[in-house]
């Protein structure tokens, strides 16, 4: 269905991807438009608790066994790869029998999948692993069914600040998470940096890098804004 489009929200823990999930999600529902928000690439526990991360036993199981393999190494880098297969057949699902669904229950013209995180943050643990590699060593997923393209978002929003300013957010948050986030960041910001700043052509084109040092309401903004001006978005009459 063409009037199904796939927005991704990236970037590295405390860029306020969930907050503006949920205010983009409030607009479009607004807009008589309906939303399906869903995961994307990274550790997640599957309990329900958050917007963007539905209830699942088997990320509940899978949490686990992620941890369990810690951020490098083959056995990580596996892992990695599970999930994020799972992910894009998720995404698959709630594409074509969701989503359609849902538009048709709620008498809707259109729906938006709303993820946090996508390909650029698939590409960034893709990097770790092989560091010069490109969109076609993510470009497929196995499930149960054989070998799928992923579908790619059709607009990704890339969050980025100062390492400093994304630590100091670590003091709003609760004990375990802030020392996860604290260290994932230290670790890694510099990696990150380099993928976004040399990414396939395919994802550069879709992407528009957010400052999220900006005031949250001039960032809603600027999203609905951007949502409301994609080409599929006038063809359609998305927020018609």
């Amino acid at each position: 269905m063409n009037n199904i489009s796939i927005v991704s929200f990236d970037g590295l823990h405390n860029n306020g991807k969930t907050t503006h999930i949920s205010l983009l999600s409030e607009y479009l529902k607004r807009n008589n438009v309906s939303v399906l928000v869903r995961r994307g690439d990274g550790m997640r526990k599957g309990e329900g608790k958050e917007i963007n991360d539905p209830y699942s036993e088997w990320w509940k199981e899978n949490i686990g066994r992620m941890r369990a393999t810690g951020f490098e190494g083959h056995e990580s880098m596996a892992a990695a790869t599970e999930a994020s297969n799972r992910l894009n057949g998720e995404l698959y699902v709630a594409k074509n029998y969701f989503m359609p669904h849902l538009i048709k229950s709620e008498g809707t013209k259109s729906g938006v999948i709303l993820l946090d995180r996508g390909p650029i943050s698939r590409l960034f643990v893709k990097r770790r692993e092989e560091p010069n590699a490109d969109l076609n060593s993510i470009a497929t997923f196995d499930n149960l069914s054989g070998r799928h393209e992923i579908l790619l978002p059709d607009q990704i929003f890339l969050f980025h600040a100062p390492l400093d300013i994304l630590i100091s957010r670590n003091l709003d948050r609760e004990s375990e998470k802030s020392k996860f986030n604290e260290t994932v960041l230290t670790k890694y910001y510099d990696d990150f940096e380099r993928v976004i700043a040399n990414l396939p052509d395919e994802l550069s084109k879709r992407t528009e890098r957010i400052d999220s040092t900006l005031p949250i309401f001039e960032i809603s903004q600027l999203v609905n804004k951007r949502v409301n001006d994609t080409p599929r978005a006038k063809a359609h009459g998305l927020l018609s």
